[in-house]
């Protein structure tokens, strides 16, 4: 039973300690592609808010228009490479937030042969960082953990096992002393 308690426990450390890594990795990715960057900031205008809802997924459905390197431009993404899976895309949110007519940022950039590719928000999801900055400190604690509880915890127990021998042979000792004492005392 300690056997199989010590090697689930040694399993299930490693799984943790792969999936701290894999997350962060996964975070690191999702950073690298979600970050945007741009050459100018623009000031624009909202001329169109209306979630767009596609089965399982969810895009914000924005429109703006701004002014970049003297042409009118008309954008729709909200971030690069956004998340819109149903269960975890802000699109709803990020509509509310955005009525037409409001004024925005727009982050911009030029690309190859005078295209402008642009963006209202140029940063990666907060998830994608608690992601990148939570998965290596969570495999170093499982590990920590680990060592601490089955790899140290033995050798205190041993030691707790030595003392009690060795307090139950002195316990043992005094008793014969006492036995050797009482005869002599009798006669």
């Amino acid at each position: 039973m300690k056997l199989f308690l010590h090697l689930f426990t040694l399993a299930a450390t490693v799984a943790l300690t792969i999936s701290g890594f894999l997350a962060w990795r996964f975070g690191l990715q999702l950073i690298e592609s979600q970050t945007f960057h741009y050459d100018g900031v623009a000031e624009g205008e909202i001329i169109r808010a209306k979630a767009e809802d596609a089965g399982d997924h969810v895009s914000p459905g924005l429109r703006y228009v701004f002014e970049a390197a003297g042409h009118v431009v008309y954008g729709k993404y909200y971030r690069q490479n956004l998340i819109t899976k149903k269960e975890l895309s802000q699109a709803r949110a990020i509509t509310a937030a955005h009525e037409p007519g409001s004024k925005v940022k727009v982050y911009y950039r030029l690309g190859a042969g005078g295209e402008v590719h642009s963006v209202l928000n140029p940063h990666p999801d907060a998830i994608a960082h608690l992601l990148y900055v939570g998965g290596v400190p969570l495999s170093f604690f499982v590990v920590t953990l680990y060592l601490t509880v089955v790899v140290l915890g033995p050798r205190k127990a041993s030691r707790q096992s030595k003392s009690e021998q060795s307090s139950n042979a002195m316990t043992k000792e005094k008793k014969g002393a006492k036995d050797e004492k009482a005869p002599q005392d009798k006669t």
